[in-house]
């Protein structure tokens, strides 16, 4: 029966898979060097009780001059929160708005979106272009059921504008929205574009041909690099047994010490070695 359903389920994905067609798309035919900036974020949580959450957020930019670094910052800052996430993009946009103070392109990375007004005023008052890449996206306005990163079957490097006036997107959505594929051997993205035009393209092209990451933007891979928790994350847990056995909060930390994403305490988590 599950097999059956499963051979159902993929004729159908299969079915969306083969509408992907060639699109009337605009070719990027030069590329241009020059400075950008890169700003990336990351989180972590320590701690949770199932409300509140103990973490580090971590978050920073690289200035980029050709493929070389001309300058970089990066910040980690301990939080008591209900929810991380928010927090960090909160601080990237912080980082948007800094780095746009040396640098008159600024990458990000993720999609440019916001419900807050005052976020999207503040993003559009830059005097920097801003472009943000995003590895997937929900967007399927191409053709519905197919993210629009994998309905463009094209050749070489391009970009295409996604019209989403009049969409559910459109409340949250920042800048002009593209998918793009900025090197012909590598893997389309969503770019979301603000205070700048199609000339952008060129630069990122240049910025993208890096074989570690051909097609995506080298300097963003720098920054995730510089932001990224995953190493850094029992350095800080270790911190906070420390000062959590010094104020004789032992049996609390023991209790919600987050390992693998999962609270220890959690008696779910006990079951779940039980069984």
């Amino acid at each position: 029966m599950i097999e059956e359903e499963m051979e159902g389920i993929l004729a159908e994905l299969q079915s969306l898979y083969q509408k992907r067609k060639e699109f009337d798309v605009r070719y990027i035919e030069r590329e241009e060097e020059g400075e950008v900036a890169a700003v990336d974020g990351g989180s972590s949580i320590l701690w949770s009780n199932g409300v509140k959450n103990i973490g580090i957020v971590r978050y920073g930019f690289v200035i980029y001059d050709k493929y070389k670094i001309k300058d970089y910052f990066v910040e980690n800052r301990a939080v008591l929160t209900e929810n991380i996430d928010s927090l960090r993009i909160a601080y990237e946009m912080e980082m948007l708005k800094k780095a746009s103070e040396h640098c008159d392109v600024v990458l990000y990375d993720g999609a440019l979106i916001t419900s807050y007004k005052e976020i999207k005023e503040d993003i559009k008052n830059l005097e920097s272009s801003i472009a943000g890449v995003s590895k997937k996206t929900q967007v399927n306005l191409l053709e519905p059921g197919i993210p629009d990163t994998m309905v463009i079957k094209n050749p070489g490097k391009w970009y295409y504008k996604v019209n989403i006036e009049l969409k559910k997107y459109e409340r949250v959505v920042i800048g002009d929205v593209y998918i793009a594929r900025l090197h012909e051997k590598g893997r389309t993205f969503r770019v979301d574009v603000v205070n700048a035009d199609e000339d952008i393209f060129p630069k990122l092209a240049y910025f993208s041909k890096n074989p570690l990451c051909f097609g995506y933007p080298y300097p963003l891979l720098e920054a995730h690099r510089l932001a990224c928790m995953d190493d850094k994350k029992e350095a800080f847990k270790n911190i906070l047994r420390k000062i959590m056995f010094e104020k004789d909060l032992k049996n609390e930390y023991f209790d919600g010490v987050m390992h693998e994403d999962k609270i220890s305490g959690d008696f779910h988590t006990s079951i779940d070695k039980i069984i």
